[in-house]
């Protein structure tokens, strides 16, 4: 799922190997980053800024993916693929 829906943008997940710019954020880690630092889960921040785009002034201009394009069960795929065991 990562695959067709995120790699286009992002590139390979962790390394953003292949993401389009620089504008594009590394994922997971820049969301990790801003989970640490605002003390919110990771699993919350990735979901927001997957469905609504930005997330409290962070998410650039991604646009938001609503559940008829990313039905919830692909959502949560993608979460399984970028949230370790026991990190959230």
């Amino acid at each position: 799922v990562y695959a067709a829906a995120c790699a286009g943008c992002h590139g390979d997940a962790f390394s953003g190997a292949g993401r389009l710019g620089e504008a594009y954020s590394v994922v997971p880690g820049d969301s990790v980053s801003f989970a640490e630092e605002s003390g919110f889960p990771l699993t919350l921040v990735i979901v927001e800024k997957v469905r609504h785009g930005g997330f409290f002034g962070i998410g650039g201009t991604m646009p938001p993916f609503s559940q008829e394009a990313l039905s919830d069960e692909d959502l949560s795929a993608v979460l399984g693929y970028l949230v370790p065991l026991g990190r959230d």
